[in-house]
């Protein structure tokens, strides 16, 4: 049995929000742009501020989020999108960035402000651009 605020049904409807947001088919289409987009995000900042927007995430993605340890790796949204666009097996740029807003958009719901700011706080301005 599945309660509601189990890790299992947070991430559930953390998808369903990224797949309304990205007009996206499937849950599984939007689950692989969520796990992508939050590896990239976690290879891009520090351990510390990984772990700190992780807890804001649900449980499920952490993993994702922090797989990356050690220190932040410099690439700006370009670079993050070719990241991501090799994880979900598209390449249609449009398609991509649309889903990594529809991702980055439902972090910024999900966690707190502070997280949230604290980590837009760590990366280029084209990139933090994709959160708002």
């Amino acid at each position: 049995m599945t309660f509601p605020d189990s890790p299992d049904a947070e991430m559930r409807s953390f998808v369903r929000d990224v797949q309304a947001q990205a007009d996206l088919k499937s849950t599984a289409d939007a689950e692989r742009a969520c796990r992508a987009t939050v590896s990239a995000l976690g290879e891009r900042l520090t351990a510390r501020q990984a772990e700190e927007l992780g807890s804001g995430l649900p449980e499920n993605l952490e993993p994702s989020l922090t797989r990356h340890s050690g220190k932040a790796q410099r690439f700006d949204a370009h670079e993050f999108l070719d990241k991501v666009s090799g994880e979900i097996g598209s390449v249609d740029e449009d398609e991509v960035e649309t889903e990594v807003k529809a991702v980055l958009h439902t972090i910024r719901e999900w966690a707190p402000r502070r997280q949230v700011e604290t980590t837009i706080a760590q990366l280029p301005g084209d990139l933090a651009a994709m959160f708002r």
